[in-house]
């Protein structure tokens, strides 16, 4: 689950605020992302989990591309 600063649309270019570690796989191993707290990401606004007027809660899922600075 991510933690993300919030925005109205249908696909959202957001800065990651905090991250868990995320869901394992059924062989028990959790498989690594290419981002992480600070990142800039894009992701499917369709799919969240939680909206706050401050942030938005997807899972990993969500993330559509990663914005590289």
């Amino acid at each position: 689950m991510l933690v993300l600063s919030s925005r109205d649309s249908s696909f959202v270019e957001t800065k990651i605020l905090s991250m868990g570690s995320g869901l394992p796989l059924p062989n028990g191993d959790v498989p690594p992302v290419e981002y992480e707290i600070g990142s800039t990401i894009i992701y499917d606004a369709r799919n969240r989990i939680g909206i706050s007027k401050e942030y938005d809660v997807i899972r990993r899922e969500a993330v559509i591309a990663v914005v590289e600075d």
